[in-house]
């Protein structure tokens, strides 16, 4: 028996002297130098990537942050090889893999994929940074889950290594944030103690008095920090902190003249400052925006003549157009043509962004950057099709409604509805009629186009009971479609467990939920989408309330204000909603899920785990429905009876 010890002492050794091969992707050399080149082999098998296409993208942390690379992978026998080059800049590489509509991915359990960066075996200096910054402030772009954690160790080895980064004013101020998050008690010691070794130095420089203020600020000594901003400003009446305290002024002053006064003054003294160009384009876009509420054509038209990013402007004049063109089918519109020009100069200026990737942010590849400005095209053509439709051109506003529509791939109800209707404008009912049934089919129709359906229909055949047949066809190809689609698009990892009281005061806890199927809903009375999806929620609540394989909560989160239980509690009354509402007054629930935005929908299978996971709401509420009964029937939480037609 020991033999048998030693032997497996001695593979667990191994085991943890080589953790490279204990994950689906390694990196070569194991200790890359910065500008050399690095190759990265991957197998996909185990992980929801398999037997499916992905793309990898590599981020370069340089101290400016990360800088995306499209990284080519070929798969050479069970392995993918791609080759990253880095440069002399580069500090630390992570590394993400997902497929292209970013639905499935392998991150690792939600720790990434990444390596160091060496020279002569050691780390560099900025490496250990860019790890802590990858978990701790550029987590969403490098992929990763935000680990307070590892972002305060990664700074604590960067600092043992080269003492002098704790210097830096922004370092040192994110590991006392670090600190205060993870109640690591040596680090806020030592917080406290840089606190206190800069409130007793009797000469205090510009940066001393800075980086006292945010550690008073990250322990929350509001009196301290206020003093010391007092401090500050009388020993450095023109120190860096006048142009934050001109920039902070703008947004809070309420008179329109005296906010011009400081952006022309921000621009004539502080043009050569850190973020001028970003500011003077944000306090811009403010103005003309402002200035467009007043219909000050004048005054809106030169600020946008200040505003240097195409995106930027364009954003402005589609929200305009939209907004004048009443933003639905039914809703009157104003000022016509001029919101047919504001709409076309969005379309123009998106137009001119995707011919030239100048603009591109660092941290974006060129594929993803272009499909982020496609994507923009795609909701301003909506704006620019609904005023084409009210001015009645109809085969414009059918060409770019088109357009809007196969840029979001089908998948906005909304927009789909206003194509059948601008269609049946342009080509006629007959023509439409095929239309409407390929989207019924395809799952993509919600309850108004099937209205059209039949209204057509019925006028074109006479017989209404044909219909009733035919769309009952019809919908149960498109729930078996719906079917097969979500069975692809399932997961399978433990649910963190929770207590959370609800509206009724009652504590409830997800352990006590196994063998039911529960359909978790994170929201706030804040969010917009989330409460436009309510009204299918309460269908889907009402269908299955007797059944008691079944269980709906709604866990109110971020919610915002004093009273959050009072807000939650008025909204659902107002509303008549059915809902078991739960606090996650603190938002430890959230973060547990890894919610990144809301609505997210987490469907836990009778076992515990995760089964399936949605974010947003489309608009189509017998999407949400359908989609809602086909997961609670797949994961046994209905009877035998398959899940066919609308609810």
């Amino acid at each position: 028996m020991k033999q048998l010890f030693s032997f497996l002492a001695i593979i667990s050794l191994g085991l943890l002297l080589n953790p490279v091969f204990a994950q689906n992707m390694q990196f070569h050399p194991k200790q890359p130098a910065p500008g050399e080149e690095v190759t990265i082999k991957y197998n996909s098998e185990g992980t929801d990537l398999a037997k499916i296409e992905f793309e990898t993208t590599a981020y370069l942390m340089t101290e400016d942050g990360p800088v995306a690379v499209e990284v080519l992978m070929v798969k050479k026998e069970k392995m993918y090889e791609g080759h990253i080059a880095t440069t002399p800049a580069t500090k630390a590489i992570f590394v993400t893999v997902k497929n292209d509509d970013e639905r499935k991915k392998d991150d690792n359990e939600a720790n990434g994929y990444k390596t160091l960066m060496y020279q002569n075996g050691q780390p560099v200096e900025g490496t250990y940074l860019a790890k802590s910054n990858g978990y701790g402030v550029n987590y969403r772009t490098v992929g990763v889950k935000r680990n307070f954690d590892k972002a305060l160790k990664s700074l604590q080895k960067e600092f043992k290594h080269y003492p002098s980064t704790k210097e830096n004013i922004q370092n040192f101020n994110r590991y006392a944030y670090y600190a205060s998050q993870t109640g690591d008690e040596a680090a806020k010691l030592e917080v406290k103690t840089k606190t206190e070794t800069l409130a007793n130095k009797k000469k205090k420089s510009e940066d001393d008095l800075k980086l006292l203020s945010d550690l008073y600020r990250s322990q929350r000594m509001e009196e301290e920090m206020k003093a010391t901003e007092g401090a500050l400003k009388v020993a450095y009446p023109n120190g860096d902190w006048v142009v934050q305290d001109l920039r902070n002024s703008f947004y809070s002053e309420k008179d329109l003249a005296k906010k011009a006064e400081i952006f022309e003054t921000h621009k004539a003294k502080y043009s050569d400052t850190k973020n001028a160009k970003s500011t003077h384009d944000n306090f811009a876009r403010t103005l003309a925006s402002t200035y467009a509420k007043k219909e000050d054509w004048d005054n809106f038209n030169k600020y946008m003549g200040s505003i240097t990013s195409n995106l930027s402007k364009a954003g402005i004049y589609n929200s305009l157009a939209w907004g004048m063109s009443g933003e639905s089918l039914e809703a009157e519109a104003t000022n016509l043509e001029k919101a047919e020009k504001f709409s076309h100069k969005s379309l123009k200026l998106v137009k001119a962004e995707l011919a030239d990737i100048s603009n591109k942010p660092d941290y974006l590849t060129e594929k993803q950057w272009k499909k982020n400005v496609k994507y923009s095209y795609g909701m301003y053509a909506d704006t620019y099709a609904l005023l084409k439709y009210k001015m009645n051109d109809y085969d414009s506003a059918l060409k770019y409604q088109e357009k809007a529509c196969k840029t979001s791939k089908w998948g906005d109800a909304v927009m789909n509805e206003r194509y059948v209707v601008f269609h049946e404008k342009a080509k006629g009912a007959e023509a439409t009629e095929a239309v409407l049934v390929d989207l019924i089919m395809k799952g993509h129709a919600n309850s108004k186009m099937k209205e059209q359906y039949k209204r057509i229909f019925v006028a074109n055949n006479t017989v209404e009971s044909a219909y009733e047949k035919h769309m009952a066809s019809l919908e149960a190809v498109a729930m078996d479609k719906m079917r097969v689609e979500m069975k692809k698009k399932m997961i399978n990892a433990p649910a963190p467990d929770f207590a959370l009281v609800n509206l009724k005061g009652e504590s409830v806890n997800l352990q006590d939920m196994k063998g039911k199927v529960v359909i978790l809903d994170f929201w706030a009375t804040w969010c917009g989408p989330c409460k436009a999806s309510f009204p299918a929620m309460q269908k889907a609540v009402s269908k299955f309330e007797e059944n008691e394989n079944v269980e709906f909560l709604f866990v109110d989160t971020w919610e915002r204000g004093a009273e959050k239980e009072k807000n939650a509690a008025d909204f659902i009354e107002s509303n008549s909603y059915t809902f078991n509402v739960l606090m996650d007054n603190d938002n430890k629930v959230v973060s547990a899920y890894g919610v990144e935005g809301i609505p997210t929908k987490f469907i836990i299978g009778k076992d515990g785990n995760i089964r399936y996971r949605s974010s947003g709401f489309g608009g189509n509420d017998d999407e949400l429905v359908n989609e809602l009964s086909v997961l609670i029937d797949i994961l046994g939480g209905t009877s035998s009876d398959s899940v066919t037609g609308a609810p």
